[in-house]
């Protein structure tokens, strides 16, 4: 039965889902001074909260060097890193959390060129 002028409850139609991260970080080597963009696509319901990390420390969302994108349409979470030099060498590790659970992939970056 449905009262007339109601509407269904769109929330009982989404499962709700432990992060799952669908794609892993890959190992890169690269030169100093490009831009180089990290990205993984992470399944979830809620949406998962995102945290980066380099060599187990948090990167801040602020900051001139690292930039953060999001693309809801693909479940894309991005690390850009413009300019890298050897100070951003190391594991970057990629953390999705909701109340159900969490996920994470890694990958290592190797920066090439004089120090």
């Amino acid at each position: 039965m449905t009262l007339q002028g109601t509407k269904p409850n769109a929330s009982c139609c989404y499962r709700i889902s432990a992060p799952e991260c669908l794609t892993r970080l890959q190992s890169l080597e690269v030169d100093k001074g490009i831009t180089v963009r990290l990205s993984v696509i992470i399944a979830g319901n809620p949406t998962p909260k995102i945290v980066w990390t380099l060599d187990d420390e948090v990167i801040p969302e602020s900051g001139d060097r690292f930039k953060f994108e999001r693309d809801d349409t693909e479940n894309k979470y991005s690390l850009i890193i413009t300019h890298i030099t050897r100070q951003q060498e190391g594991v970057y590790r990629c953390i999705a959390k909701n109340c159900e659970g969490s996920c994470s992939t890694m990958g290592f970056v190797t920066v090439k060129g004089e120090n």
